[in-house]
């Protein structure tokens, strides 16, 4: 009974092995790294982060469990009367179920963490990482810059500023000075076969950057024959990134957009694990293009740096 026990040990450890190595491939493949192809920055920390508690809980603790519900399986199957052999393969299963279900407790703990850390607010952690504070920007140039500002807003701000969250900000419907468009004027810049879902209010380009015109542009440009068709701006309910003009969502209903931007041949590169949740690539250009809401009626691409 020895030997067939020993040989039953070695090729379960072999089996155990092997789906390891499967597994660290695929997440090599995937790539844990998000600015891998491009220079990465402070930002980068949190979808790693992130990147690493997916690749530990999909790519590690699924394949073990698979694994020791297997062996369990097998265990009970050649007991054949063998009480004690039997009971070893029923809480091998039991362990395996346990473990599991404590491993996605941890997750949602830690990803719930991570992405409100990343974004400043109370974020649910099988939601994606849609920004994060680069700490360049967002703390030391808010901590010598904007000290003032937060101060002036208090009592008031500069001509042509607004306040918005206790900060002075550039009023986008400011026509001195002001780098961000009208509405009428981000219409009119937009590409032959660029066009949007509905007009103001439902869908704003009030106070849209002229790099977020471009970048939708030169992707219109780059596939002619892909559907370009806005239908998301700087209307109230969006986040930051989409109220200052830096973001835009396009539909993601269309077989040939989706296609073009998950070619890699094409430059656009997967910067998270499959398992990671909303797919995101980055574009030549250097902007986000993260895929929100597959296959429903909010099927969309939200795009922005």
């Amino acid at each position: 009974m020895n030997k067939p026990k020993n040989l039953y040990l070695k090729i379960t450890f072999l089996l155990l092995a092997i789906v390891i190595l499967i597994s660290a491939m695929h997440a090599n493949a995937a790539g844990l790294v998000p600015c891998v192809d491009a220079p990465c920055t402070p930002c980068d920390i949190w979808p790693l982060a992130k990147n690493i508690v997916w690749f530990a809980l999909f790519d590690l603790a699924i394949p073990v469990l698979t694994v020791a519900l297997l062996v369990g399986g097998v265990m009970i199957l050649i007991s054949a009367g063998n009480q004690s052999l039997r009971e070893k393969g029923k809480a091998l299963i039991w362990n395996g179920i346990i473990g599991i279900l404590i491993a996605f407790s941890a997750y949602l703990i830690i990803s719930t963490i991570i992405a409100t850390l990343a974004e400043g607010r109370f974020t649910a952690g099988w939601k994606s990482i849609e920004s994060c504070p680069e700490v360049g920007k967002s703390v030391n140039n808010n901590n010598n810059n904007n000290n003032n500002n937060n101060n002036l807003c208090k009592s008031g701000c500069p001509a042509g500023q607004t306040c918005s969250n206790g900060t002075c900000v550039v009023n986008n419907n400011n026509n001195n000075g002001r780098s961000n468009l009208t509405d009428a004027e981000a219409q009119a810049k937009l590409a032959a076969g660029v066009t949007r879902n509905a007009n103001c209010p439902q869908t704003c380009l009030d106070g849209m950057q002229q790099s977020t015109i471009d970048e939708i542009n030169s992707l219109k440009q780059q596939c002619p024959t892909c559907t370009v068709q806005i239908t998301g701006g700087t209307e109230p309910g969006h986040t930051a990134g989409h109220l200052n003009g830096s973001k835009v969502d396009i539909s993601g209903k269309t077989t040939a957009l989706n296609n073009y931007i998950t070619n890699p041949a094409n430059g656009y590169i997967r910067i998270n694990p499959p398992s990671f949740g909303s797919a995101q690539y980055r574009a030549p250009s250097g902007y986000i293009y993260t895929r929100e809401n597959p296959g429903t009626s909010n099927d969309h691409w939200d795009i922005g740096r």
